[in-house]
């Protein structure tokens, strides 16, 4: 075996490692209930308005 033909094939099976690992976690996270992106987003107010151009902000703290 040629001196850095080891090396290379240690980091070669590192690297897969990592990576099989990493799709694996992906895996486990992403076939939970509720963890696809639009479960972490804001659920719609339905009390601000339908029109957003009617002059009321409705992040504004003053209201």
């Amino acid at each position: 075996m040629q001196t850095g033909l080891g090396a290379v094939i240690f980091l070669t099976f590192c690297i897969i490692i990592v990576f099989s690992c990493g799709a694996l976690l992906v895996y486990r996270v992403m076939t939970k209930p509720g963890a696809h992106i639009g479960s972490r987003l804001p659920k719609d107010d339905p009390h601000t308005p339908e029109n957003p151009d009617d002059g009321e902000d409705p992040h504004d703290p003053r209201r």
